[in-house]
C-alpha cells in the first residue's frame, strides 16, 4: 500500500494528459459498471424512433409546415428528431451494423463522451490558470455530480452537445491567448458539430460573441496603452 508522500509523488511525476486520461478511463469503467438498467420514457421513445417503432412525426403535428418539410427522412427510421438528427444517425448506423440495441448504442456512446468530458474540463480549467490540484478537484467533483453521472449513464441526448462545447469552449480560451484564427475556426467547428447533436447548441452563440467582443475590447485597450 501507498502511504500518502508515495501517492503525492507519484501524483507529481503523471504529467496532465495522463493523469486526465487516467480520470477519464477510470470514470468510464465506474459507468460501465454502475449504468443504469432501466431509463426514462423519453430514452425508449428516442430509441423506438430510431429503430423505426414510433413515428416521432406524430410529435411535430402542430408545426409550421416549412418546418415539417424541412426534417429528414432515412429508409429504417420514421423520422429523425429535428432536434438531435445527428445522435439518431449515428446510432442507427452502427446498431444496423453490430445488430445491436440502439438503446445500448447511446448508452455507450454516453459512458464514453461522459468520460473524455472529464479529460477536457481538466484542461479547460488548467487553461483558466487554476492550480494542477484545484484542476483534479474541480474535475473530480464534476464527476461526482449527479446530472453528469445520470446523463452519462443513461440513453438521454446532452452528453455528446456538452462535450463539443468544452471542446470548443477550450478552443475558445485558447484562441483568447493568442488570437489564433485557427484555433477560433475549430471552435467554430466543434459549436456547430454540438448544434447537430442537440440543436439548443446554438446558444452556445451568444457566449462565443460575448467573448471575442471582451477579447479584442482588451486587445484595443492594450493598442492604446
Amino acid at each position: 500500500m501507498l502511504n500518502q508522500s508515495e501517492s503525492l509523488k507519484v501524483f507529481s511525476k503523471l504529467n496532465d494528459r495522463t493523469l486526465a486520461l487516467c480520470i477519464a478511463i477510470l470514470y468510464f469503467f465506474y459507468l460501465a459498471i454502475f449504468k443504469i438498467e432501466i431509463h426514462t420514457w423519453e430514452s425508449y421513445v428516442y430509441a423506438d424512433s430510431i429503430s423505426g417503432l414510433f413515428d416521432l412525426a406524430k410529435q411535430f403535428n402542430g408545426l409550421d409546415p416549412l418546418l415539417k418539410k424541412t426534417l429528414a427522412n432515412y429508409s429504417g427510421i420514421n423520422f429523425y428528431h429535428p432536434n438531435h438528427p445527428l445522435l439518431h444517425f449515428f446510432s442507427f448506423q452502427i446498431s444496423s451494423l453490430l445488430n445491436y440495441s440502439v438503446l445500448a448504442v447511446v448508452q455507450f456512446f454516453n459512458m464514453l463522451f461522459g468520460s473524455l468530458s472529464l479529460y477536457f474540463l481538466y484542461f479547460l480549467l488548467i487553461q483558466l490558470k487554476v492550480s494542477r490540484s484545484s484542476s483534479v478537484f474541480g474535475t473530480l467533483l464534476f464527476a461526482s455530480s449527479n446530472i453528469l453521472m445520470y446523463q452519462a449513464s443513461s440513453g438521454e441526448v446532452y452528453i455528446l452537445p456538452m462535450f463539443f462545447l468544452l471542446v470548443a469552449t477550450l478552443r475558445l480560451f485558447e484562441y483568447g491567448e493568442n488570437q489564433n484564427n485557427l484555433k477560433l475556426w475549430e471552435a467554430s467547428l466543434w459549436l456547430g458539430t454540438a448544434a447537430s447533436f442537440h440543436l439548443l447548441a446554438v446558444v452556445y452563440i451568444l457566449v462565443m460573441i460575448t467573448y471575442l467582443f471582451q477579447v479584442h475590447q482588451k486587445k484595443d485597450m492594450h493598442s492604446l496603452i
